[in-house]
């Protein structure tokens, strides 16, 4: 059933009534795309027919269907559907960043555009097919649509927390996805994600898994969004219901420590699936030694609050003991382990780098410290790092009579300043410590958004000092029509630094160009925007014929000062006499065009009318006359 809901969203799109092509984001109509994900072009005499594509042997979409085929900078796009105004595909994922180049060839035309492709471009499906309202969000378990309770009973294991799946695309190249929630009343959500990437068994559709908290009982609609990587996605709507207050229940135990040394401070927190009702709820607690561990009998989480905090006392034993730790309440028990250690045993103290922040590739020396030196022949601490770009040893060890031990941390190259974490972990107690690895060198480019015909002003920064024979950086632009770097810049002996000069020119639509900086076989990549100056300013706005009978349509075109953006130009259109006359609210006017028609639709009149029909855009606007008869 949710493949069927999904099948449906993907390919019912609304007709352009645009005579040129537009290419936009299937999921939200945005004209910011990325590799792999869905998109749809808009424009006339598209298709000879109208159908759905069928896999080939392989299991493959075709990149042709009754003669139309389109084209990304000469790449081929797998079609999901085709029509004489309108074609679904998936654009392939060869495609890098910038302005693509889109060609649609028919039986009937061969018709250009652009798209403007990001890295990561998250868009959200909707019921409506807009991108707006209710979104494409079923439980992830039951596959249910909403409203949703923060608890789904079907859950296998003890977290019956609620998963929700998320539908869009854009999203799975991304390297980090967040999501958040939002309602009208200005309560926040973090929602953790469990799963970002491609939803199995779809072409370009990508899913999103997260954990619906206990805090959004009962909030209603909230209004949901994920960010991959820096790009926001536009806003989707689910509802949340209150859960009954007889199935409020004990959610979790948490320790705020897992091991300790007696005495030393520790704390149990006892949280529900929801709010507490009217009057609280009271959690017992028990421990399975309570000459090691003393914690109180009884706890009482607070009406509308999620949790409650107790301490645990401890006592030394003689050697390290494992406690179990149980909290009951409404009919559910959960379990906790605390290990208790020796007061006098060395226990793990810290782990410490120096230095704190490198340059990728070079190496980190880490230091684990003991609270005491050690007795024993010696001590093992267990080590782990995060990310894969710093790599540690699987163990160190401390030697008899001592109470540190140092290792080395390995790194590889970066191209953006990342943050890696050892964890060093003895006898249950773990520490850990954070390490900036830095790239070679940065790339800015500063401004990123510029009108063609001005400078913009790059700089290259290296995280150490050229050497002695000073560091040479080569430049390269995606398009040296439009963009102009220097190929080579040059940075002085024990200086950091170069500054250079892009010079642009004036495209005839606004385009993104990728310039890229390579030092010793490293490459990084900024986009500049560059934009065409008056696209946006309307010149003419012409109706033809300027007599028609009542009844008979009209055609307006509007005319551009200059080819629209990525984006489009969207126009406001209006009628000063709509009994006799109407129009559409809007007409965009594509990317890479000048123009564009729209229709004027006439009712029969009792006597002749003379009608103002108005275009605006931005600050710009022109209004024409016509006569009803």
């Amino acid at each position: 059933m949710a493949k069927v809901i999904l099948f449906a969203i993907l390919c019912w799109l609304p007709a352009s009534a645009q005579n040129q092509i537009a290419v936009v984001s299937a999921a939200n109509y945005q004209a910011i795309m990325s590799p792999g994900s869905l998109a749809t072009v808009f424009g006339s005499s598209l298709s000879t027919v109208t159908e759905s594509a069928g896999l080939d042997s392989s299991g493959q979409l075709p990149t042709q269907i009754a003669g139309t085929s389109v084209t990304f900078n000469g790449q081929a796009a797998a079609l999901i559907y085709v029509s004489p105004r309108q074609i679904n595909l998936v654009i392939p994922d060869g495609i890098l960043p910038g302005t693509a180049d889109v060609r649609a060839v028919s039986p009937f035309i061969t018709v250009q555009g652009t798209a403007d492709i990001r890295k990561a471009a998250p868009s959200l499906f909707s019921s409506n097919g807009a991108g707006t309202g209710p979104g494409s969000i079923l439980n992830a378990v039951t596959y249910a649509a909403d409203p949703f309770l923060v608890v789904t009973p079907q859950n296998t294991g003890d977290d019956k927390r609620t998963r929700l799946a998320v539908y869009g695309t854009g999203i799975r190249l991304a390297s980090r996805v967040k999501a958040q929630g939002q309602t009208d009343s200005g309560t926040s959500l973090d929602l953790a994600v469990e799963f970002a990437g491609a939803a199995p068994g779809f072409f370009g559709l990508d899913q999103v898994n997260v954990v619906v908290p206990p805090e959004a009982d009962g909030l209603g609609v909230v209004h949901f969004s994920v960010t991959a990587d820096t790009a926001a996605s536009n806003p989707v709507d689910f509802t949340v219901s209150s859960l009954p207050a007889n199935q409020i229940a004990l959610g979790a135990l948490t320790l705020s420590s897992s091991a300790v040394a007696a005495g030393e401070p520790v704390s149990a927190t006892v949280s529900l699936n929801a709010p507490a009702p009217a009057g609280g709820i009271v959690v017992q607690l028990s421990s399975t030694n309570v000459g090691i561990v003393g914690i109180p009998i009884l706890v009482t989480i607070p009406a509308r609050q999620l949790s409650a905090t107790v301490p645990i006392q401890t006592t030394s034993p003689t050697s390290p003991v494992d406690v179990q730790i149980t909290a009951s309440a409404s009919g559910v028990s959960r379990t906790a382990t605390l290990r208790v250690n020796r007061t006098d045993a060395p226990s793990l103290s810290s782990i410490s780098v120096n230095p704190m922040s490198a340059s990728s590739g070079a190496p980190v020396t880490a230091t684990v410290t003991l609270s005491a030196n050690t007795t024993s022949p010696g001590v093992t601490v267990a080590l782990q790092s995060d990310n894969a770009a710093l790599q540690v040893p699987a163990t160190v060890t401390i030697p008899f009579g001592q109470a540190t031990a140092t290792f080395i941390a390995t790194t590889t190259a970066v191209n953006d300043p990342t943050a890696a974490t050892i964890t060093a972990s003895l006898e249950g107690i773990a520490k850990t410590v954070a390490v900036t690895l830095n790239p070679l060198f940065l790339l800015t480019l500063t401004p990123d958004t510029i009108t063609g015909g001005s400078d913009a002003a790059g700089k290259v920064v290296l995280n150490d000092a050229a050497p002695t024979v000073g560091a040479s950086v080569q430049l390269q632009s995606s398009d040296i029509t439009t963009a102009r770097p220097p190929g080579t810049v040059i940075i002085l002996p024990n200086q950091l630094s170069v500054q250079f000069t892009i010079q642009t020119t004036p495209p005839v639509s606004d385009r993104i160009v990728s310039i890229t900086a390579t030092y010793r076989g490293l490459s990084q990549s900024k986009s500049l925007t560059v934009s065409s100056g008056l696209q946006g300013t309307i010149t003419n706005l012409l109706i033809s014929p300027a007599t028609v009978k009542g009844g008979t349509p009209a055609t307006g075109t509007i005319t551009l000062a200059r080819p629209a953006g990525p984006s489009g130009v969207r126009v406001s259109l209006s009628s000063d006499t709509v009994i006799a006359a109407s129009v559409d609210m809007f007409v965009t006017v594509p990317s890479g065009q000048s123009s564009a028609t729209f229709q004027i639709r006439t009712s029969p009149v009792a006597s002749q009318r003379l009608v103002t029909i108005t275009a605006a855009a931005g600050d710009s606007s022109k209004s024409a006359t016509f006569t009803v008869n």
